[in-house]
């Protein structure tokens, strides 16, 4: 009885969340020996929030992770997130990706 009272709000509540409008955006590596700089680029007319996630890979097999929100990013910019090390290691590889939704 609570089940039907509550599914349709439900529904609505998923349907209109930000969460189910997210979407993916070409995200570009830089990658130095001791940073990898993940650049995310806001092409659309409006403002997104992005959520974005580096993965490093170092010189001793280790891989680095980090998950950086970026809550907002107006038409036209650029937003960066990164990932250190130190030496004696360095960075060899680095991969990228971004989740985004709009902000009205």
């Amino acid at each position: 009885m609570l089940f039907r009272k509550w599914a349709p709000m439900a529904l609505l509540f998923a349907l209109v969340s930000g969460s189910a409008w997210a979407f993916p955006v070409p995200t570009y590596i830089t990658l130095n020996p001791f940073q990898a700089t993940a650049h995310v680029s806001n092409p659309y007319g409006h403002p997104i929030a992005c959520m974005v996630s580096i993965q490093a890979m170092r010189s001793d097999g280790f891989v680095q992770y980090a998950n950086v929100n970026l809550g907002y990013i107006p038409y036209g910019f650029t937003e960066y997130a990164y990932v250190y090390t130190g030496a004696p290691f360095y960075f060899v590889n680095a991969n990228a990706w971004a989740d985004c939704g709009y902000l009205y």
